[in-house]
């Protein structure tokens, strides 16, 4: 499990591995969707999904995060 210290200000929840599967099973992903991510964090339901996709756009604002 990762463990951050975050700002409280930006809200941040991470996702587990069971949480993301059953987000994927929802999205349904299709071989040439595009996907935009705000807030990707660690890459929990980034890296499945573009394993999914045609395309993921992630954008994360939290400078040690973004620098992963």
């Amino acid at each position: 499990m990762l463990t951050c210290r975050m700002p409280r200000r930006l809200g941040q929840h991470f996702l587990r591995p069971a949480s993301v599967e059953r987000l994927l099973r929802v999205i349904a992903p299709a071989p040439d969707d595009v996907f935009l991510e705000i807030g990707p964090g660690a890459g929990a339901l980034t890296l499945p999904l573009a394993g999914r996709c045609a395309r993921v756009v992630a954008v994360e604002i939290d400078a040690p995060l973004a620098q992963r």
